[in-house]
């Protein structure tokens, strides 16, 4: 899509062909600074996580556990932590046949790439007259009406993080 990285707009978020995440500013620092995040294309499992330690026996059975009793889960860590990687993993116990619908700010989860029935939604800023921004509130909303056995709602920040709150209160358990 159209992302302009000017002086009237510093800040850049975009994916690029690969797949990876690019961030730039410009203006608003003492010189341009750009970062470049990839995300390996592989998804891990819950037992693969604890083949490694990232999980111990119990947390891997407990968040399998709550996957299948369809609980809702947030999950929260610091930069590079891997919460994308378990975010991914957690899906991956999701049952084959459920719907999942997917709303994230820049694609990263690719959920869409290793499940037939889902539908990845992204949220995009307004274009250079100010105008078509779909917000991850807007596109919640909307997932809502594409008959999702689950939501999972991609990172957050900010007031964004209501549309988090509403996809998890909205009757689709186990998001």
């Amino acid at each position: 899509g159209e992302r302009r990285f000017d002086s009237s707009a510093p800040l850049l978020s975009m994916e690029l062909a690969d797949g990876s995440r690019l961030s730039a500013v410009m203006g608003v620092s003492r010189r341009v600074a750009v970062a470049i995040r990839r995300h390996p294309h592989t998804h891990y499992t819950l037992e693969q996580l604890r083949a490694w330690g990232m999980v111990d026996n119990a947390a891997a059975g407990l968040l399998a556990s709550a996957v299948a009793a369809r609980l809702n889960i947030l999950v929260a860590g610091a930069t590079g932590a891997g919460k994308t990687t378990l975010l991914r993993a957690l899906a991956g116990a999701v049952p084959d046949g459920e719907r999942l619908v997917t709303v994230e700010d820049a694609f990263e989860l690719n959920l869409d790439r290793s499940r037939s029935d889902c539908v990845a939604l992204q949220a995009r800023p307004a274009n250079i007259d100010g105008a078509g921004e779909i917000t991850l509130a807007d596109l919640v909303r909307h997932a809502l009406r594409l008959s999702p056995d689950r939501v999972i709602v991609g990172e957050t920040r900010g007031p964004d993080t209501i549309a988090l709150l509403n996809a998890m209160s909205m009757g689709t358990d186990g998001s």
